[in-house]
């Protein structure tokens, strides 16, 4: 998979699922035995982080024989967001340790007017 850009929006105080595949050749990549983690931060070279998901903490999980890569957050962890926008990416670490980037892009918050 080449470094592929995909913004999106998250709409506050909902839940947020958004699923990725990985196909190569027409056929679902594999991911037995890999983990993922993802950050979003206000902006690349910022120190804050906003969120962090991880396929440890539940907030991706891997299809692994499908290749995809589901993410998640509640709607409590989004009600607490309060950023305009950020950025993210998402690793895959694959069996031997190898750490592949080919997910990135900017995120909008949609701002929740029913509290």
């Amino acid at each position: 998979m080449s470094t592929g850009k995909c913004n999106f929006t998250i709409k506050q105080g909902s839940t947020f699922r958004k699923p990725f595949q990985w196909i190569a050749g027409g056929t679902p990549v594999d991911m037995t035995g890999w983990t993922a983690r993802m950050q979003i931060r206000p902006e690349v070279d910022s120190d804050s982080v906003i969120a962090e998901l991880t396929t440890e903490n539940g907030g991706i999980t891997i299809e692994p024989l499908e290749g995809k890569i589901n993410l998640y957050l509640s709607d409590v962890e989004t009600s607490a967001f309060s950023f305009e926008s950020a950025v993210y990416d998402i690793e895959l670490v694959d069996q031997s340790g190898d750490v592949h980037r080919d997910i990135e892009g900017k995120i909008k918050l949609s701002p929740e007017v029913t509290r």
